[in-house]
């Protein structure tokens, strides 16, 4: 279905020869524009063309799919917009609570639909809510009618407060059983990551209401949290749920991926691939070695597996956005499903193409296309096609 929207959008854009109204407010600067142009890449299997098919948008930050196809943007100045079939322009959802904005770093975060979206139309998301301690990331669910959210309300209030205005990344994903597991960075407090009475540079595991589950691993521990499920972590980037395993999949800012295991201790400030503002590790401390580590740097964000049909050779490959790198990269595993018992090895890794800005999130589209956005603030939507 959304290669059908976007194609009817294209036809429009060169039948009309023009472009969307501009506006000097932020509103109306995250209107999108028809698909105006593609460009070519020649990449290992495929020549793929990269298709614009909006522009203006405010920080992207994530997105989703409705069962139409259409899809679901949140920005991180605190507005959610909607391409819809037939349309060749991002509508605004309203309903959203206020939120702390920073330009580039945080406020309005990640979003995912509820996997019974079709029956109870429940949107969730993570934003930074504001208040006299400084900033504190909140999951909240909201039921999405047409073009907007209503019945909203804040389902974990995280305790990660901070004045800070750095390490402030927040996702989210359900896993088959149910489960949703949340990220929290360490709101530039770096030590906090290992204070397991905090919120903060974590991962964090709950219901779909909000609760505790019983086997969450720090449950009834004194001065621990409950909603911890791992811990350790530096600003998580991405967040992805592999469609084979159930495993949970993170990457960390310091270029590292890893995959998520009850109670463990990823090991930020103590160890990073970048060593970069590390700090030495009490001698009784267990640190997992990173799974994936990344070197040279690419500033890893996103993250998707592809199991679509578009490209076959691809199939499996673990997507990944890059801030440095200014593109999409995959990664072959050795083995499918990757095996996970050990770090990662014999893998294949291929940049696709350099687009020029920083790509923030990427995802495979119910078509087996891959679309992704670029971390600016007049950010755009991209979808990778095959070259005809």
């Amino acid at each position: 279905m959304m290669k059908s929207v976007f194609s009817a959008m294209l036809v429009v854009a060169f039948a009309a020869g023009c472009a969307s109204d501009t506006s000097s407010s932020e509103s109306a600067a995250a209107a999108a524009a028809p698909a105006r142009d593609a460009q070519l890449f020649q990449t290992e299997d495929y020549q793929v063309r990269v298709v614009t098919l909006a522009e203006g948008l405010v920080y992207p930050y994530s997105f989703d799919f409705l069962p139409d196809g259409s899809v679901l943007i949140a920005q991180l100045n605190g507005e959610m917009r909607l391409f819809r079939d037939g349309e060749d322009a991002a509508q605004p959802i309203t309903g959203i609570p206020k939120v702390y904005y920073i330009p580039g770093r945080g406020g309005l975060m990640d979003l995912q639909l509820h996997p019974k979206f079709a029956e109870n139309r429940w949107v969730y998301f993570t934003y930074d809510r504001p208040g006299e301690r400084g900033a504190s990331p909140v999951v909240a669910r909201g039921t999405l009618n047409g073009n907007r959210l209503s019945d909203v309300k804040d389902i974990l209030a995280t305790n990660a407060w901070g004045k800070y205005d750095g390490h402030l990344g927040a996702y989210l994903r359900f896993t088959p059983d149910g489960m949703l597991y949340v990220s929290t960075g360490d709101r530039g407090e770096p030590l906090r990551s290992q204070d397991m009475s905090d919120d903060a540079g974590k991962v964090l595991r709950i219901r779909d209401d909000g609760s505790v589950p019983e086997d969450n691993p720090f449950v009834g521990r004194t001065g621990h949290s409950a909603v911890i499920f791992s811990y350790g972590h530096r600003d998580i980037h991405g967040m992805t749920v592999h469609p084979v395993t159930g495993d949970v999949w993170t990457n960390e800012h310091g270029d590292e991926i890893n995959v998520e295991r009850s109670g463990l201790n990823y090991g930020w400030p103590y160890i990073s691939v970048d060593r970069r503002d590390n700090v030495p590790a009490p001698a009784n401390v267990t640190i997992t070695p990173p799974y994936l580590p990344w070197s040279p740097r690419i500033l890893v964000s996103g993250l998707s597996f592809y199991y679509g049909d578009v490209f076959p050779k691809w199939k499996g490959n673990l997507l990944v956005g890059g801030y440095g790198s200014s593109g999409v990269h995959r990664v072959k595993f050795a083995q499918e499903p990757p095996d996970v018992s050990a770090p990662a090895s014999g893998e294949k890794r291929e940049q696709l193409f350099d687009i020029g800005a920083r790509v923030r999130d990427v995802k495979e589209g119910p078509d087996g296309l891959i679309y992704f956005v670029t971390d600016e603030e007049a950010g755009r939507l991209f979808r990778i096609e095959l070259a005809q």
